[in-house]
């Protein structure tokens, strides 16, 4: 008696389980699910932005008073799409008032 009611316990578990996750391959994606699909696929700025991938040098200027001459600040840049090509992350890293300098940067 007891064997049967675990067969049939383990059976009903099996079919509860089995039975939404064949319902969900055997549906239509809600609209407006694909539309936040469509949305999220990266697009023509995401190329825009892939053409900046890279190291480059990097050269700013800050004034602290407009009328005087600038401080500049030298240092290097690495950009590179990341998250599937949705997001663009830069690394900064230089000098900046004589002391070393560190910075993130991103974008989407």
């Amino acid at each position: 008696m007891c064997k049967h009611f675990f067969l049939l316990s383990a059976l009903a578990v099996f079919l509860l389980i089995s039975v939404p996750l064949l319902a969900q391959d055997s549906e239509a994606v809600d609209p407006n699910m694909q539309v936040w699909m469509d949305y999220m696929r990266p697009g023509p700025m995401h190329e825009m932005m892939m053409k900046s991938s890279g190291e480059w040098k990097s050269v700013s200027k800050f004034w602290m008073d407009p009328s005087g001459e600038p401080m500049v600040s030298e240092g290097t840049v690495k950009f590179e799409m990341i998250l599937g090509g949705r997001y663009m992350r830069s690394t900064h890293t230089g000098t900046m008032m004589g002391m070393p300098f560190e910075g993130i940067f991103l974008q989407g």
